[in-house]
């Protein structure tokens, strides 16, 4: 617990802008997730025993918001690829890769990067069972883009499978 302490003081104190996105999520085939941090909603659906769905809305700026739509293929339990569309206006195709894995017997942690020809992601961070469908999210996200100013950001949340 003191490391994870130690993890969350550092990442407030890299923390600036104001971006943030969905935490990978570990559903059975089936499942749902919707969830909210911050000023983001996502929602998530494992159609098939290797592919999730996706949709979420991402504040970029105080005054810009994108919508993504994306995909996961799972390679395995806990590696996957991702393809995504973001602002179905500019069109802006990325792909990328992620990992999942159980901390303790209450976090799981991810981590993810993701590329396009506009912009890097990446994200890492853990979910804490608060309930038995019921997840308290903290991540650590950074958009980078290719013209203008990096955006950091921590973020919390929660995030509801059904």
């Amino acid at each position: 617990m003191k490391k994870v302490i130690c993890i969350v003081v550092a990442l407030l104190v890299l923390s600036l802008g104001s971006v943030m996105a969905s935490p990978l999520n570990d559903l059975w085939r089936g499942q749902t997730a919707i969830g909210v941090a911050n000023d983001n909603i996502y929602i998530e659906h494992k159609i098939v025993e290797r592919f999730t769905i996706g949709l979420q809305n991402i504040d970029v700026s105080s005054n810009d918001s994108t919508i993504d739509f994306y995909g996961q293929y799972h390679f395995t339990g806990n590696f996957r690829g991702i393809i995504g569309q973001r602002d179905f206006l500019d069109n802006s195709v990325y792909a990328g890769v992620g990992v999942t894995g159980k901390l303790d017997n209450k976090w799981n942690g991810h981590a993810y990067v993701i590329f396009s020809n506009e912009f890097t992601e990446a994200q890492v961070g853990a979910a804490y069972k608060l309930a038995y469908n019921l997840d308290g999210n903290v991540y650590f996200r950074s958009f980078m883009p290719d013209v203008g100013k990096d955006k950091n950001r921590l973020s919390v949340g929660l995030t509801y499978k059904f």
